[in-house]
Formats: C-alpha cells, sequence, structure tokens
C-alpha cells in the first residue's frame, strides 16, 4: 500500500501540475472495476512487480497496461501486442512506453482488445483450474483423478476422471 506520506502529497502535487479536473482520488474501494474500466491507460510502476493483479484487473476489462519488464508483468503481457512494458521503472523509461498508447487511439483500442483477448484465454478462473489440473496429472505420471479447484466466487468445479464416473 501507499504510505500515508506519500498518499497525502498526491493532492497538492495534482493541483501543483494544474491536473484537479483529470485526476480521481478514491481511496480504497471495494470495487476498482468502474474506476478502472472508465481508464484510458492503467500504468503500473512497480519495480519489481511480483505478479500485478491489477494488469489482469485491466486486461479483463479491455484497457491497454504499462508496466516494467520484469517478474509478473513480463509473464503476463506480450509486449507491443496485449500492453506495452517499459525496460525499467524511471520515469523516462515509463514515459516513453506510456507515450506509445496515449499518442495512438487506435493502439490503445488494439491492445485493449488484445488484451482482454489474453485474459480470456489465460487468466480466467475456469481456464487457470484447466492448467492447475493438467500439471496435476502430469505430476502424477497421467494418472487421472478428480481434482477440485475452489474459485474466488465459491463455486466448486472437478476436473478429470473419477473410478465410476463419479467424483466423491
Amino acid at each position: 500500500g501507499l504510505s500515508p506520506e506519500y498518499a497525502s502529497s498526491l493532492p497538492s502535487l495534482v493541483d501543483e501540475l494544474g491536473l484537479e479536473g483529470e485526476v480521481t482520488m478514491t481511496g480504497h474501494v471495494p470495487d476498482a472495476r468502474p474506476y478502472i474500466g472508465s481508464m484510458d491507460v492503467l500504468v503500473n510502476a512497480s519495480d519489481p512487480e511480483p505478479f500485478g493483479i491489477v494488469l489482469l484487473e485491466a486486461m479483463a476489462e479491455g484497457v491497454p497496461v504499462v508496466a516494467v519488464d520484469g517478474g509478473g508483468p513480463a509473464e503476463i503481457i506480450e509486449d507491443g501486442r496485449s500492453g506495452i512494458l517499459a525496460k525499467s521503472g524511471s520515469p523516462a523509461d515509463l514515459a516513453q512506453a506510456i507515450e506509445r498508447l496515449v499518442g495512438s487511439s487506435a493502439l490503445r483500442r488494439e491492445i485493449g482488445e488484445a488484451g482482454k483477448r489474453r485474459f480470456l484465454a489465460t487468466y480466467t478462473e475456469d481456464v487457470m483450474c484447466e492448467r492447475f489440473f493438467a500439471h496435476v496429472t502430469q505430476a502424477r505420471g497421467g494418472m487421472e483423478r478428480t481434482v477440485g479447484c475452489v474459485g474466488a466466487n465459491g463455486k466448486h468445479a472437478a476436473y478429470g476422471e473419477h473410478p465410476g464416473g463419479v467424483a466423491p
């Protein structure tokens, strides 16, 4: 999270830069999707970033993303296709990556759509459960047993075969 000192310095920085009508500061919200969905570009400037769930949230909404090349973002984003990777977290490298998207609404649309397709093909609950099951099956030497996945919504999904065709 943000340090209290940093968070409290942001409103004055917005004023100093003349961005009062352009920046919304919400603080913590229980569901960020409406805010993410209204963005032109989502930038994750964390360096290093171990995973980057916010990138997946934006991609699911079709919002183009920019992140630092490394860690989770380098695995999630296909540079130039489903997002833009900045060479580093330096202001100059981030600005260069952001400028590519800010300067072209067509590129924002193309990358946003590609990011959403990548999210749907790779990171949905069903796809991840199927991939998990495939890894478990491979680790068990091909022996299939029913493996369950419990999603964030609490629903259970079972994959694989169980003797008699019925999961326990």
